[in-house]
């Protein structure tokens, strides 16, 4: 048999409305297939047949109340209106009278296997209330085909257990607004996952489209809900306009052809005389002594016929036997004339309460049934198998303890409870019934159990029992809470108004990003978060049987996203996204990603030594969708190739600087932040965060004097950038990874320019002229002769050779008395380390450094630069 549909419809074919041309009829025990014609008579706008509540609990549930968007497992499915729907193996149907099913067509299968098909009303969790029957003909369209129009099947029972539950109406309407006016149900048995087949779901909803054929409900759908009916409540009848065919979205609407097709089926299957049909015996007590009589007899008498029948006789002969098949040659244990009123198609229950036989058998379990007479056809008479009466006869005396479980959720009787006495279980019947007979005198304890529901008294001590007991229980299905919160990945902050999609009543999260709902014992369903295009984590959760209280925490951002690649599509790794939260680095792919608070704020810079990227940042305000293709482009780095000495730590005998701050370990792995600047005012550098050098990097580059920063103007005043760079002894200066290229950053075109060297404790200087920068630039040599300086701004240290002159230790760009007091406070405390009256730059402040302050301060040395 097929489990279900899972191809996904993705496009809508409105199909012609177009009379079948017959049924074929496939009578299982005879495994013979008969041509039925259909007869077409429905005209009028509208016609529907009327239900039936059957002849059990006339209870409905309160569960009709409640949200079923989407799936929600159904608290009691042996309450109306949810009795008529059957399991059908491992997918669904509705009954539409005593006998017959409704279904899709494609739940049938033409073979005598179908006959070994259990079909169950009211089953939940293995707890089948009425017992089960089996199909014994089945219908499919001679034009059938699957999930099309024409895919609709009936199937005609071997037991009429809708005299019992009761059954829906069926009907068409030609008006489409009529079926979007209201809420419809779709009570299912779904089987896939996470869900078992185990129990009824219900879906409460309004269609979202409607065809000639079909209608449409866009939902999620699982295998088992093949079959199911699409029900509108009309008043007091629950009327089945449609059984679902695919997907879980589509149901093949019953239109005014359909419904002629329909009731051609049961006007066929229906007889013209009256038929009465015997079921659902029930003797009591349950645990008799030998030699005692019952105490009342009852059974249920099913006019099935299109006959009314007012003030009928009917014969009960009731047998005991040793098995559940009632036959004449089991003991007849009386006969009683009972008067009933039965119209068509309805049922009575009669009740023997005088006379009642005596129970004379050895001990053992029996059942009792009857087989009737008084109509004219003998071949249904008998009740048997799930519909004679179960009793133990015991050969000493009893005393009846027996007792009713009532759901307090919805008033009615819990199935299927195991009541547990001493060495005995029985289960309470679909009234929520128990009863047997214990030996008097006896102690001991009765527990009450059905899992995941908890009653008022689970357990109850019986004392030298002496009389009959009888109890009353309340029970409910137990109720968990299923509860979350959504936050920000970054800020952890709640957020509100998130749609938590496939969980009971689809709840928002409120502003402090929680959600709750309350689900039933059993739950299932697949859910997720939904907010616009927010990214939320993880995608979905998945509940199966939920036994416990539940919570989840997701998180929700946006994707903030790219690639890093050079000019010729080559991925670029390695490259730090500045700015986003964490340390994000394109991968060997080149790309990078990572999800932020919605509302981010913050700005984006591409960073990798020696590189320069376009564009060089991207600046984001109350970040409110993914950015995923915020890519950067590698660029053409234009660099420095410079040269220049410190006069401060000049050595003349080898025409280059010391390294005494570099052997005593003095030198920061960060450049300066204040050096010398002009006309009074320090030069203050921002470094990037790429500009922190390697614990080890001066153990492996003794050569390093110091740190230098290094402006590029387009004009005489006009700063363009700035980068840090390290001057080797030789006076070539390097980038901080130790090229002799020093690269700019990004936006810096290839060109010409002015170029600015300051220094913490030395005048700053500036090229004579523009100097021409590219990707491998030319070396430009400031310690060639003073035409390589603006203003002639150098001090000569030998024939040829010059250099930036030393002591300006106020950064002020002039070399004056403020500069003497700062040396003359640091002399008097000895002061040594990396100290910018260190002029010499030996790592000590000391006479020596005044000897280079001293014919600068009085040549009142000062910068030229602007």
């Amino acid at each position: 048999m097929k489990q279900g549909i899972i191809t996904i419809l993705v496009v809508f074919l409105v199909c012609q409305n177009l009379p079948a041309q017959s049924w074929n009829q496939y009578n299982i025990p005879l495994n013979a297939t008969t041509s039925i014609a259909i007869s077409y008579t429905s005209s009028g706008n509208s016609a529907n047949t009327s239900g039936n509540n059957g002849i059990l609990q006339n209870i409905y549930s309160t569960d009709t109340s409640r949200v079923f968007k989407p799936l929600d497992i159904i608290n009691n499915p042996n309450a109306l209106p949810y009795r008529p729907v059957v399991k059908i193996g491992n997918v669904t149907g509705v009954l539409i009278d005593p006998y017959h099913i409704l279904t899709a067509g494609h739940v049938i299968s033409f073979n005598s296997g179908m006959g070994t098909t259990k079909v169950t009303a009211g089953y939940d969790n293995g707890t089948e209330p009425y017992g089960a029957a089996y199909p014994v003909l089945v219908y499919l369209l001679s034009n059938y085909s699957s999930t099309s129009s024409t895919d609709l099947g009936i199937i005609k029972l071997d037991r009429p257990i809708g005299a019992l539950v009761g059954w829906d109406g069926y009907g068409y309407n030609n008006t489409n607004s009529y079926f979007k006016s209201g809420y419809f149900f779709n009570p299912s048995y779904p089987s896939a996952s996470p869900y078992n087949g185990m129990a009824m779901f219900n879906w409460k909803n309004i269609f979202d489209t409607v065809f000639t054929d079909f209608l449409y409900s866009f939902r999620s759908g699982y295998a088992g809900m093949s079959g199911s009916p699409a029900i509108l409540p009309n008043g007091g009848n629950y009327v089945v306009s449609g059984v679902l065919v695919s997907s879980g979205i589509k149901f093949n609407r019953i239109t005014a052809t359909k419904y002629d097709a329909i009731n051609t089926v049961l006007n066929l299957n229906t007889p013209n005389e009256f038929d009465m049909i015997p079921l659902g015996a029930e003797a009591y007590p349950k645990k008799v002594k030998s030699g005692s009589s019952l105490d009342s007899i009852s059974l249920a008498v099913l006019n099935y016929s299109k006959e009314d029948r007012a003030n009928q006789e009917v014969t009960i002969n009731v047998y005991i036997s040793s098995d559940s098949i009632i036959t004449q040659s089991d003991d007849l244990i009386g006969t009683y004339v009972k008067t009933v009123n039965l119209n068509s198609k309805n049922s009575e229950i009669v009740k023997i309460q005088s006379g009642l036989p005596v129970i004379s058998k050895p001990e053992g379990t029996y059942w009792i049934g009857a087989i009737i007479s008084g109509d004219n056809n003998t071949t249904n008479n008998t009740t048997g198998r799930y519909d004679a009466s179960k009793i133990k006869v015991t050969g000493s005396d009893v005393y009846k303890v027996a007792g009713t479980v009532t759901s307090t959720q919805n008033g009615t009787g819990i199935a299927g409870v195991n009541i547990t006495i001493g060495s005995e279980t029985v289960q309470t019947d679909y009234k929520g019934y128990f009863e047997t007979g214990i030996a008097s005198g006896w102690t001991g304890n009765v527990s009450i159990v059905k899992t995941g529901y908890t009653f008022s008294q689970s357990l109850i001590a019986i004392s030298n029992l002496g009389a009959p007991i009888n109890y009353s229980i309340t029970g409910a299905k137990n109720v968990y809470t299923a509860s979350g919160r959504i936050v920000g990945p970054i800020s952890g902050a709640g957020i509100s108004q998130v749609k938590m999609k496939g969980l009971i009543g689809e709840p928002y999260t409120n502003d402090s990003g929680y959600y709750s709902v309350n689900v039933f014992y059993g739950y299932n369903c697949f859910f997720y978060p939904e907010k616009g295009s927010l990214n939320l984590s993880p995608a979905s959760k998945t509940y199966s049987n939920v036994t416990s209280n539940k919570s989840e925490t997701f998180t929700g951002g946006y994707y903030l996203g790219g690639y890093v690649y050079d000019q010729y599509g080559t991925p670029e790794p390695g490259v730090l996204l500045q700015g986003l939260p964490g340390s994000v680095y394109s991968n060997a792919s080149g790309s990078y990603s990572v999800l932020v608070d919605a509302g981010w704020n913050g700005t984006v810079v591409p960073i990798k030594t020696g590189m320069g990227f376009s564009p060089s940042s991207r600046t984001y305000t109350n970040l409110a969708t993914n950015y995923e293709w915020e890519n950067y482009q590698k660029m053409p780095v234009v660099t420095l190739n410079l040269k220049l000495m410190l006069a401060g730590p000049y050595s003349s005998g080898s025409d280059t600087m010391i390294t005494s701050l570099n052997y005593k370990e003095l030198l920061p792995l960060t450049p300066p932040d204040t050096v010398g600047g002009k006309s009074g005012t320090p030069f203050v550098y921002k470094r990037s965060a790429d500009e922190i050098l390697p614990a080890d990097f001066f153990e492996t580059h003794r050569d390093i004097v110091d740190w230098v920063i290094i402006e590029v103007r387009s004009t005489t005043t006009t700063k363009v950038d700035t980068v840090a760079g390290l001057l080797r002894r030789d006076g070539k200066v390097l980038s901080i990874s130790g090229s002799e290229y020093v690269p700019l950053k990004v936006g810096v075109n290839a060109g010409s320019y002015y170029v600015v060297v300051h220094h913490r404790n030395h005048i700053a200087i500036m090229s004579k002229s523009k100097v021409y920068l590219q990707t491998q630039s030319e070396l430009y040599d400031f310690t060639t002769g003073t035409d390589k300086y603006y203003g002639t701004s150098a001090q000569l240290l030998k024939s040829g050779l010059y250099g930036m002159y030393a002591a300006d230790g106020d950064f002020s760009g002039g070399i004056d008395n403020t500069d003497y007091t700062i040396y003359d406070c640091c002399v008097r405390d000895a002061r040594s380390g990396y100290i910018r009256t260190d002029f010499n730059m030996d790592g000590y402040v000391t006479g020596s450094d005044f000897n280079v302050l001293a014919p600068n301060k009085k040549a009142n040395i000062t910068t030229k630069i602007m």
